[in-house]
């Protein structure tokens, strides 16, 4: 059984014990909750795992969270998942240092911690989710790991965050709140499901360079100031980045990279000075794609009603949303007084989730993007999992 559960009360454990009265009947086997930094991660934890004590309990902060109440700052959000479902999950304190060779360990202790071999493990009954530490400036290190150790499942995720404070995210397991960590867990749902990634540019014809970076901190584009080339890109004075830094966050100019047949998002988050600080790394002598957004909620809402559609098609019943959606893509939808019709279009049937510093699909961090898993019902492992 899936439910969904919101909360926008201040007080921490009333909101807390709000979204507990919301998934209880579910019998949950994995609890997921996300927060924004305003409730004490501590507190969160500790509560919702005495609520559910038979249950794995995870999750992370966030800049604004999604539930049946829509799109909301300040606020809890909770994804429960009962059932036949399995979970097991594990806490990485060092981004930067996590290896190869540690995610191969990783993935064995998490399938023995649903009681299977790591042999088992297979595309059509197995997801892994991420929350990275969005402040490490290393969440693809654990994306790429991980990928590599185990290429055959489908990984998803989303980076935690601080409503844009920029100083500390935290994650936590089990009634345990972690600072400036990440969280990975193995799902066994027990029912089909599709994992995605959703976004709503296109590419242009226009080229550039990066001619000087520091990963995310990008310097200059073509041998200009970074902030100079993306002013010019959006039709602004740079003076106007100098007076609103967090502009570039909510603007729909972006930067495509090419994975494959396929171009994902990079996408600026804050201008600083003459530079870009950047939601994903880019690198001196990347060629970038200039990335235009068209139609965000139209586009959104397509896309998720063929996820919807897909599953259908595969005989099953789609029941519920798990969603990580950029934290960029709220402040577009917040400028242009979009927030209720582009939390519509991302909740087809019922979702939760929670905005973030950057979205993982697989190998890859992605920005400016929803990744996610849609859930079904009926007898899971007949080979309706797949990207958008």
């Amino acid at each position: 059984m899936l439910a969904v559960a919101a909360s926008v009360l201040s007080d921490t454990r009333a909101a807390v014990a709000e979204i507990v009265a919301q998934l209880h009947d579910a019998e949950p086997a994995l609890v997921l909750v996300f927060h924004s930094p305003e409730h004490d991660g501590a507190v969160v934890a500790a509560a919702v795992d005495e609520a559910f004590p038979d249950a794995t309990t995870a999750g992370c902060s966030s800049t604004g969270e999604m539930g049946p109440m829509g799109l909301t700052d300040g606020g809890i959000s909770a994804f429960a998942i009962g059932g036949a479902a399995r979970a097991a999950a594990r806490i990485i304190q060092d981004e930067a240092a996590f290896v190869f060779s540690q995610s191969q360990s990783l993935l064995g202790s998490l399938a023995a911690g649903i009681g299977r071999e790591r042999g088992e493990l297979g595309a059509n009954r197995h997801v892994v989710l991420s929350f990275c530490d969005g402040l490490s400036n290393a969440e693809e290190n654990v994306a790429a790991s991980l990928s590599l150790a185990a290429p055959e499942l489908p990984m998803v995720g989303g980076s935690a965050a601080d409503d844009l404070k920029l100083v500390e995210t935290s994650v936590f397991l089990n009634g345990t709140c972690h600072r400036a960590s990440s969280l990975v867990l193995l799902v066994e749902p027990g029912v089909p499901f599709r994992h995605f990634a959703i976004h709503n540019f296109v590419a242009t014809e226009r080229r550039v360079v990066v001619t000087s970076s520091d990963a995310r901190r990008l310097e200059s584009l073509d041998g200009w100031p970074a902030t100079r080339v993306y002013a010019e890109l959006v039709d602004l004075e740079p003076e106007a980045l100098e007076a609103d830094p967090m502009l570039p966050s909510a603007l729909d100019v972006a930067f495509g990279i090419r994975a494959g047949s396929e171009l994902f998002l990079r996408s600026p988050m804050k201008a600083d000075g003459n530079e870009l600080l950047m939601h994903g790394p880019v690198y001196e002598g990347d060629v970038l794609r200039v990335m235009r957004g068209d139609r965000l909620v139209e586009g959104t809402s397509e896309a998720f009603q063929a996820q919807v559609q897909a599953m259908s098609d595969a005989g099953h019943t789609p029941a519920g949303l798990l969603l990580f959606n950029c934290g960029g893509r709220l402040n577009q939808a917040k400028r242009a007084g979009e927030v209720e019709g582009l939390a519509s279009a991302m909740s087809p049937v019922p979702a939760a989730g929670f905005s973030t510093y950057g979205e993982q699909f697989g190998p890859l961090l992605v920005n400016h993007t929803v990744t996610g898993v849609l859930f079904g019902t009926g007898e899971a492992g007949r080979g309706d999992v797949g990207p958008a």
